[in-house]
């Protein structure tokens, strides 16, 4: 069994979108709201919206759709610049494209658990919290889950093959509420029945539709939680903003 989950995982294919090349570190600046590409270094960076601007960027991704979905961290953003790749790689905590907000997966755990390499969308919640939308990990969480046939077959798949792992129907959701710990890496929770009754605590019809669901497994499924979060008002940042389309292509 885990020789065909290690031949499905060899499946990657990779879609490249590119822009063009970013600026010196010498010649960033923090930006103002009308920031088009730009990074932050740090969660606290971040909380202070404190960016340093990017005059074009290098897009790579598994869907030609990127604009429309989650897509988990299927995200890797480059320029002409060896210096810069790597901090976008490796250091940078978010990537801003007009309004739409990626997150780097690179420092993110749960349960010991992590994503690996990779940007994906990611919403903002309150002053100091971001959702994104992303594959089940965590040891916990995948027993519970995915050993009771959360997707049957077909959901075991969905979480090694990109070609299915960006959909929201084989994906959950996660909140960032916290920076980095001693060692560099950032503890993010599960949106799970246990955080959604707090969330839902005051909204009656939604708490009662989200619990409908009888099976427990289906439950925190993307597909069901985002629909109620909107309809509570549970972001602070809109869906789908629109970025500036006009500086970059995706192909």
């Amino acid at each position: 069994m885990k020789k065909i989950f290690f031949s499905l995982a060899l499946m990657f294919i990779t879609l490249s979108v590119m822009a063009q090349t970013v600026d010196n570190k010498s010649n960033s600046e923090t930006i103002s709201k009308s920031r088009k590409f730009c990074y932050c270094y740090s969660y606290e960076d971040f909380l202070k919206d404190k960016w340093y601007r990017l005059d074009t960027l290098i897009v790579k991704t598994h869907t030609k759709n990127v604009k429309k979905m989650w897509n988990g961290n299927d995200y890797a953003f480059f320029s002409n610049e060896e210096r810069v790749d790597k901090i976008l790689r490796n250091t940078a905590f978010a990537v801003m494209i007009g309004d739409s907000l990626y997150l780097n997966c690179n420092k993110l755990r749960l349960d010991r658990s992590y994503f690996g390499q990779g940007y994906t969308k990611a919403r903002r919640v309150g002053n100091h919290s971001l959702l994104f939308v992303n594959k089940l990990i965590g040891k916990k969480y995948k027993n519970k889950m995915i050993a009771g046939s959360m997707l049957g077959m077909v959901g075991v798949v969905a979480i090694s093959a990109p070609a299915v792992n960006y959909s929201m129907n084989h994906q959950v959701c996660y909140i960032l509420s916290e920076g980095p710990n001693e060692y560099g890496f950032t503890d993010i929770r599960i949106v799970d029945d246990y955080m959604m009754k707090k969330i839902l605590a005051d909204h009656k019809d939604q708490h009662d539709k989200y619990f409908s669901e009888q099976d427990e497994r289906q439950r925190p499924l993307a597909k069901r939680v985002i629909p109620i979060l909107e309809q509570i008002g549970f972001f602070t940042q809109p869906e789908d903003e629109k970025a500036s389309e006009d500086s970059y292509s995706w192909e």
